[in-house]
């Protein structure tokens, strides 16, 4: 399968710019022969990493309201790449009741970008979570380099 990804516009961007936005993004990948897409979920990783960043980080706008502007315009399947940062299991469940309403069906779970972050529903109750919806599915990340160094 070959996905092509993309990021949310920066927060404040108004649905009718989000679906032109999108549009560009999806008549350019015409010329590749994708079975789809992604869209990310970008997080402050200020907490992971202590080096300054070339550029500041800024808000995108939730990338499932993005991520629904998709499959009418390219007629294909999108994946939804979720951080779970939500503070509690009510605020998870709050998100996933927007997703679902937008139609999206299968995520992308990814946690914190590190531990010492502010605590949030954890990995595995997110996971419960989108099981107990019936049409959900999720997939995970997990990048070794990071349990690597952490012994885990």
């Amino acid at each position: 399968t070959f996905l092509f990804g993309s990021t949310p516009p920066r927060d404040g961007t108004t649905a009718a710019e989000a679906a032109q936005i999108c549009a560009k993004f999806v008549a350019r990948s015409r010329a590749h022969a994708s079975d789809g897409f992604i869209v990310y979920d970008i997080q402050d990783e200020s907490s992971r990493n202590a080096e300054s960043r070339p550029f500041p980080f800024r808000r995108t706008i939730d990338p499932s309201e993005y991520a629904q502007h998709f499959p009418p315009a390219s007629g294909k399947s999108t994946v939804l790449y979720k951080a779970c940062s939500e503070a509690d299991e009510a605020a998870f469940a709050s998100w996933l009741d927007g997703a679902q309403r937008r139609n999206h069906h299968t995520l992308n779970l990814v946690g914190p970008s590190s531990s010492g972050d502010t605590p949030r529903i954890s990995m595995e109750r997110a996971a419960a979570l989108v099981n107990e919806r019936p049409g959900m599915a999720f997939g995970c990340v997990t990048i070794a380099e990071r349990h690597l160094t952490k012994g885990t």
